[in-house]
């Protein structure tokens, strides 16, 4: 605790105390830990805990630090406002604080708060007013005092308030404001109602009754006999219960106290502290009841205008002062033992500003006070004031220097004062002048002027020991009175830092490292080796010789022998070990002060006593040689911040123990209050046992004393019984931690010393059960036993067997013969039985082989159809490219032709999918879809078949915007197969109606016709493979039987429903239900972003136009582009509109001003090359060359960097980037225009490359090794998807994990190809490979390859190859066998 030292000089006249009576004030403030300087409420807990609350928080302090509570935001556990006005505690140690927004209550050992709330009008409330006052009975009820709310009763245990109403002229109110509370000896509540006056709480009716109404506002009140004491705005009153009536008080003198009151509170003394707004603090006297100011003196820091909001005496009365600004100010009467002297700010009759350095009482009671630079002090103690003397320039008659070394009073009387600098002066007390003296050393005719002692010896010598300065050395002098002046008595006697003549007459002194003996008459001294700096020489009343050293601490020296006895130091308990000064008391101690306090040593006990700043001390440094005894026994000590004096004997010891408690406990690392399950048992808010799971056995314990007055004078020592060997000795620390304990019981125990050093009885007991792992418990060493018994008892039991089973196969063997017969005729049943079982067996082996090959030929089959219906497409397609002179008539007839034998082509494909659904290989690919769009497509693909029949065909749909999550392919599959069916069995002239209609849950789709209906026997069988119904009307229509199967099938995929219901010559109606939503697809991911690819269309889908595709297959396809591209990037435009106009004829070009555009243009154009400037905003150009190469879909594409700089080095960076090439600005355009075609003819090359692959010719071209691991994967997933013929460019782009846009790009600048076309080449380079090193013929190669169409394959492989297949294996079957070596 950092303490601001300020003497609070009160002056307070009815005592009779002086102003330096008081002990000094001490403040908390922010710099300490406080969370604001506002302190508006005090109190002390049942552990001795001080909370203090503030504008900004709760703040708990334990005489070492705060611990600040705060609002949390969502926290409900937390305070509920930070602005708090009261805290209080009720009968159970609970924390009440009131707020500006509500109550808190603070549950100690869970470290929660909880809100208190009230019955309102409405049911519960959060209570959201001012709390003025919260005030607690002794049955455990709690009363608050709220501004809105007026008077709330919280019953014992509960945190619900109600409102107690107030009785004004027989009318009852509850909308009033309560300012203060106070509850009588008698447990009668008194209460002032704002505005109305005092009021008095009625047990029996639970109501507030006005009492006297002479008063309206109230800030405070107290109460003591039959007396209120009332602070008001207008100063105080006191109200009389017996007769009701009102005084105001005064103060001596019947002045008024003007300021507004705003704090009461009684002492133990029955005195009266008045706190006021003005920052005033009256005293009234419990005995006289007069009332006198305590007056402050002009002290920085000391209750300067500051308001007082708060004044609290604690169990050992200190003073509590809460203020508007400067925190808390404690008067604590413990630190009344020291009186500190110090200077005032802004008086100058106050002691001086600076260090004091030396002493002298006179035989006026006159204290004589040296200082370091501010001359001679001296202090009138009578009338408590202070004359300085300073030197003065040009004035020989006064003080020759500032910096007094010693004082010394001669046997005459007269006043020797030394300095540091400026020698010797002689105080003149008639005239008050001074008389300077000179030290002058004969051998060199130079002043000594550092005189740092004086003595005086029995034979009345007056001594002046000098100190060195630069190259002058020091020396003793001594004063000849004849003549007047200092003569030199030994130049070997330097440094003397200080003199002492003994019991026996022996003169001594003492230097930088050594204690000499003087021989005043010989000049043989005798030096004694110390080893420090000897500042004091001091022989007590027992004779015992002690020396103190700087740093060596203090010596017990024998002078017999030459020779140190005892040395004390602070492993002895001396506070430090530069002795300063040291004096001795009539009781046999040393007072030793230091650089870090004051020791009090018991010669007879060998112990130390010490004291320091927060005894009272004026700060923990003291000064050289500063201290004196006075005549009354006072000591005096001059330090750095004034001195103190005081009188050995009130200093007694304090022997009260302060509280110990833990104020910290972590488990594992995490607050106990996190894991209340650990905490066995608990009382008053305290743990005391814990129970502990072996792998959470890390502990962290805090523990404080609560002492205020010097907390830093405490020690501690703590023990775990059952682990540590002995305490542990923890001085000023205040935490202990444990890891890793073995499971057992222990006890935690702590202990501590009260500020004396003494060891209090008192200690922190904790008992701490560490449970073991679940295979060291009880219950498993039971089990473990139990284990053991029933092995034992099964090997017994197995022993007992054995025996048995030996006499038992004894009797067996008399029946075997028997049992061998029986056994043989048993084994030759179950082997006819076997026997027959593999002939079934064989059988169903047969008929599922044969079952397959049927399969396997209808699967063919279906592949063969394919030939005609592209014959079909393919003229139509011709047609329509040809329609610019057909009416619109003809050119919607050939879309239907179109649309149906494509309709048709589907067909062949569902008699593929059917043989996919049949071998269990289908899967759906699940998409968002609009089912409006897939039913209108589908229901378009009949609309001419039903108008040729005169159908009545329509399509109902009720919501055109309907979304569902299906696969669309497979779902219209389901529709056509519904549709087509129901035109099928529908006569002319029938109707056929497509309704859709939607619920909350699904989507229900009705096909319903007025046809031959389906035969009542057929049943679910209808949903069968091959199924046909026999009917009996010859109403049967030719089919394979398989288009409700794959109905079915797609449905039940789709965990949807497919029924229906029929009247035989009456019709259908099929029931088709599908969920909404997307999650009934478990184990498939909807593609949101894809509206799904129709299979009605699937060849003309794809990010290259399929359908443009199909109608360019014949024509000859160029392997190289003649239309290349180029990027420009550059953010200088002149420069990108020159190369434009340069490459503008022969190339498509693409520009972007920046690196970022350019790698934007780059993904999406895939450009064949790009030129870049190497200075760019943003992405220069090594960096977009990195990006370009490290991009797998953009790695190929070549790069050319311009620069204006031809810097080696720049070229290097160039290439480290990945550039293709570079070149130097300002560059020639035909330069350019060359590296450009020749980067380009790489490409060229590339593609040449890609065409020497597929027609496997021999391939001496050089490309990177990207372009051919691309390549040869591409063509590695398509050789794995030969037997695939709807294999395409999307099923590619997933294989290869590329987009669809991206793979046609990166294909069509490898090969010059679209895709299609690109796999197209990739199967017949398959075929060429087969047809080579196989015996296959030309159609067996052909359907290998996925081409279902021989013809078709026989004219590609043509364009390819330039000769028919069959001409190609006459003519390379053997030599390509010899000359190539192909890839797998």
């Amino acid at each position: 605790m950092r303490i601001s030292l300020i003497l609070l000089l009160f002056l307070f006249s009815l005592t009779g105390l002086k102003a330096t009576d008081f002990p000094p004030v001490s403040y908390l403030g922010i710099e300490n830990g406080l969370s604001n300087n506002l302190v508006r409420s005090i109190y002390q807990d049942h552990n001795g805990f001080m909370w203090f609350g503030t504008r900004d928080g709760l703040n708990r302090y334990d005489g070492y630090g705060f611990k600040v509570f705060r609002n949390k935001l969502n926290d409900p556990h937390s305070l509920v406002h930070n602005i708090i006005h009261v805290i209080t505690s009720d009968v159970r140690n609970h924390l009440w604080i009131g707020t500006r927004q509500g109550i808190s209550v603070y549950d100690e050992l869970s470290g929660k708060f909880n809100t208190v709330v009230y019955h309102s009008a409405k049911g519960t409330d959060t209570i959201r007013e001012v709390i003025k006052d919260i005030e607690a009975d002794a049955k455990g009820n709690v009363f608050i005092g709220s501004e809105g709310l007026g008077l709330l009763l919280c019953k014992a245990d509960k945190l619900i308030a109600d409102q107690i109403p107030l009785v004004v002229n027989g009318k009852e109110t509850r909308s009033y404001g309560v300012q203060s509370l106070k509850m009588d000896q008698k447990g009668k509540l008194w209460v002032f109602v704002q505005n109305l006056g005092l009021c008095v709480l009625d047990e029996h009716s639970g109501k507030l009754k006005l009492i006297n109404t002479s008063l309206s506002m109230s800030l405070c009140m107290e109460i003591l006999g039959n007396y209120i004491w009332i602070g008001t705005n207008n100063g105080l009153f006191k109200y009389d219960m017996l007769h009701n009536g009102v005084e105001q008080m005064f103060a001596t003198g019947n002045v008024p106290i003007s300021s507004a009151v705003s704090t009461l509170k009684f002492d133990s003394s029955k005195n009266l502290w008045i706190g006021t707004v003005a920052g005033l603090i009256y005293l009234l006297n419990g005995s006289s009841s007069e009332i006198e100011s305590l007056k402050t003196a002009d002290h920085k820091n000391a209750l300067d205008g500051s308001m007082i909001y708060s004044i609290y005496i604690d169990k050992e009365s200190r003073k509590w002062i809460g203020t508007s600004f400067i925190g808390v100010g404690i008067i604590d009467p413990n630190k009344k033992k020291f009186q500190t002297i110090a200077n005032e700010p802004g008086n100058k009759k106050s002691l001086a500003k600076s260090a004091i350095t030396a002493f002298y009482g006179d035989q006026e009671d006159q204290l004589w006070i040296g200082t370091e630079n501010s001359g001679l002090n001296i202090w009138n103690r009578k009338t408590n004031s202070f004359v300085q003397h300073q030197n003065i320039p040009g004035d020989p008659k006064s003080l020759s220097g500032n910096f007094i070394t010693a004082i010394i009073s001669d046997y005459k009387g007269d006043v020797w004062l030394g300095t540091f600098a400026d020698g010797l002066n002689r105080y003149n007390r008639s005239t008050q002048t001074f008389e300077r003296y000179k030290c002058i050393n004969p051998q060199t005719g130079i002043e000594s002027k550092v005189v740092f002692n004086l003595y005086e010896d029995r034979a009345h010598t007056l001594w002046a020991a000098t100190l060195r300065r630069g190259s002058l050395l020091g020396a003793l002098y001594r004063l000849n009175r004849t003549e007047n002046k200092f003569e030199l008595f030994d130049t070997k006697l330097t440094d003397l830092f200080v003199l002492h003549e003994d019991a026996r007459g022996v003169f001594w002194g003492g230097n930088l490292n050594q204690l000499v003996k003087i021989d005043k008459l010989g000049k043989k001294h005798q030096f004694f080796n110390i080893g420090y700096t000897v500042r004091v020489i001091n022989e007590d009343a027992r004779g015992n010789f002690w020396i103190g050293t700087e740093g060596g601490g203090l010596l017990l020296f024998d002078r017999k022998t030459g020779k140190i006895i005892t040395r004390y130091t602070t492993e002895n308990g001396l506070c430090n070990n530069s002795v300063l000064s040291l004096l001795d008391d009539q009781k046999g101690n040393l007072w030793i002060s230091t650089y870090n306090g004051i020791s009090k040593f018991n010669i007879a006990k060998k112990e130390f006593t010490n004291f320091y700043q927060s005894d009272g001390l004026q700060s923990n440094q003291f000064q050289i040689n500063s201290s004196l005894r006075l005549k009354s026994g006072e000591m005096v000590f001059g330090g750095i911040k004034g001195f103190n004096i005081f009188q050995p004997a009130s200093i007694v010891p304090v022997n009260n123990a302060p509280n110990l408690l833990l104020t910290g406990l972590n488990i594992d690392n995490v607050p106990v209050e996190q894991h209340p399950s650990f905490v066995k048992e608990s009382k008053s808010g305290r743990v005391l046992e814990l129970k502990v799971p072996y792998d959470k056995a890390v502990f962290s314990f805090e523990f404080t004393a609560l002492e205020y007055s010097a907390s830093d004078k405490i020690s501690y020592a703590y023990y775990m019984d059952g682990w540590d060997r002995d305490w542990n000795k923890a001085g000023n620390s205040r935490t202990a931690t444990y890891t890793h304990m073995d499971e057992g019981s222990y006890v935690f125990k702590v202990k501590s010393t009260n500020i004396e050093g003494v060891w209090n009885s008192k200690q922190i007991n904790l008992k701490i059960v560490v449970l073991p792992p679940w295979y060291r418990t009880w219950w498993a060493y039971l089990i473990y036993f139990s284990a053991v018994a029933a092995l034992v008892y099964l090997y017994f039991l197995y022993q007992s067997r054995q025996t048995k089973l030996t006499y038992e196969v004894k009797i067996a063997n008399l029946s075997a013969e028997r049992k061998k017969a029986e056994y043989e005729a048993e084994v030759a049943k179950h082997e006819k039985e076997r026997l027959e079982h593999e002939k079934e067996r064989v059988i169903n082996e047969n008929e599922k082989e044969l079952n397959e090959k049927r399969l396997s030929f209808f699967t063919n089959i279906s592949h063969e159809f394919r030939t005609p219906l592209s014959l079909i497409i393919n003229p139509v397609k011709d047609l329509m490219k040809k329609s610019e002179n057909r009416s619109s008539e003809d050119i919607k007839e050939l879309g239907f032709i179109h649309r149906n034998a494509r309709r048709m082509l589907s067909l062949i494909d569902q008699l593929l999918l059917f043989r996919k659904a049949e071998a269990g290989f289908d899967h759906i690919r699940v998409s968002k879809l609009n089912l409006y769009d897939l039913c209108q497509e589908v229901y378009l693909c009949f609309t001419q078949q039903a108008a040729s029949r005169a159908i009545q065909y329509e399509l109902i749909f009720e919501n055109k915007a309907l979304e569902i999550f299906a696969d669309r392919g497979k779902l219209e599959i389901v529709l056509f197969n519904l549709i087509s069916n129901a035109l099928k069995y529908t006569p002319s002239g029938g109707a056929v109606l497509i309704e859709v209609t939607e619920t909350t849950e699904d989507v229900l789709i009705k096909v319903e016709d007025n046809g031959s209906g389906v035969p009542a026997d057929a049943g679910d069988q209808l949903f069968e493979r091959f199924y046909q119904a026999i009917r009996k009307d010859n109403s049967a229509k030719p089919g394979f039987g398989i288009g409700l199967f794959l109905a079915k099938q797609f449905t039940d995929l789709h965990s949807g429903q497919l029924s229906y219901t029929s009247e035989l010559g009456n019709g259908t109606s099929f029931y088709l239900s599908l969920l909404k939503g997307q999650s009934h697809f478990p184990e498939v991911i909807a593609d949101l972003d894809n509206q799904g690819e129709s299979v009605l269309f699937n060849e003309m889908l794809g990010e290259v136009d399929a359908f443009s595709d199909e109608f360019n297959a014949d024509e000859e396809v160029e392997l190289i582009s003649d239309k290349q591209s180029i990027l420009i990037v550059d953010d200088e435009a002149d420069i990108r509109t020159y190369i434009k106009s340069v490459f503008k004829s022969d190339y498509l070009l693409y520009e972007a001003e920046n690196g970022t555009d350019g790698l934007k243009l780059a993904t999406e154009k895939l450009p064949d090359l790009i030129i870049t400037d190497f200075r760019m905003q943003g992405i220069d150009g090594i960096e977009f060359c990195e990006k370009i190469k490290n991009d797998p879909a953009l790695s190929y594409i070549p790069v050319i960097l311009l620069t204006a700089s031809a810097s080696a080095d720049i070229k290097l960076k160039s290439m480290e980037g990945g550039a293709d090439d570079y070149i130097s600005k300002p560059f020639e355009k035909e330069y350019l225009v060359a590296r450009v075609a020749n980067l380009l003819k790489n490409r060229n090359n590339l593609q040449r490359y890609f065409y020497n692959e597929i027609t496997l010719q021999s391939n001496n071209l050089t490309i990177s090794e990207a372009y051919k691991e691309f390549l040869e994967k591409c063509i590695i997933i398509v050789e794995q998807h030969l037997n695939d013929a709807d294999f395409g460019i999307k099923a590619l782009a997933e294989e290869i994990g590329m987009s669809h846009s991206n793979l046609y790009k990166r294909v069509k600048s490898i090969s010059g190809q679209s895709v299609s076309s690109f796999i197209r080449f990739i199967r017949l380079r398959t075929a060429a490979r087969i047809m080579i090193n196989t015996d296959c013929n030309v159609n067996e190669a052909a359907f290998q390859t996925g081409f279902n169409d021989a013809k078709y394959f026989s004219k590609q492989f043509f364009k390819l190859f330039h000769s028919n297949p069959s001409e190609f294996i006459k003519k390379h079957r053997k030599s390509f066998n010899k000359r190539y070596k192909f890839k797998d």
